[in-house]
């Protein structure tokens, strides 16, 4: 029969091998799929440029079709849930004691 220690040897080599086992499996999956070109991707000016005419290249201002107004809507201001808001704490906030002029010295 096989004393205590043949046996966690034993034990010990299985685990072994499994762990090679699965390594050699992940690096042959990894370095054996489908080999990538070093070409450069398509560029963006290659799709549909009927919708997107600014995206050839040629010209550098953006369209200003279907963009949102840029005004400021300050009825935001003027809403209940704005003027209910409230400050916790001193405006502006003053600093205090930070520390020991020299954190190195010993107390």
């Amino acid at each position: 029969m096989a004393s205590q220690e043949e046996k966690k040897q034993k034990i010990l080599a299985i685990i072994l091998v499994t762990c090679l086992l699965i390594m050699a499996i992940v690096l042959i999956w990894n370095f054996s799929g489908p080999k990538t070109s070093n070409q450069p991707a398509e560029t963006i000016s290659k799709t549909n440029n009927e919708n997107f005419p600014y995206l050839d290249g040629k010209n550098e201002s953006l369209p200003s079709e279907g963009l949102v107004s840029t005004e400021l809507d300050l009825k935001v201001l003027e809403s209940t849930q704005f003027k209910d808001l409230r400050s916790h704490g001193d405006l502006p906030v003053k600093t205090g004691q930070t520390g020991r002029p020299n954190p190195f010295l010993p107390y």
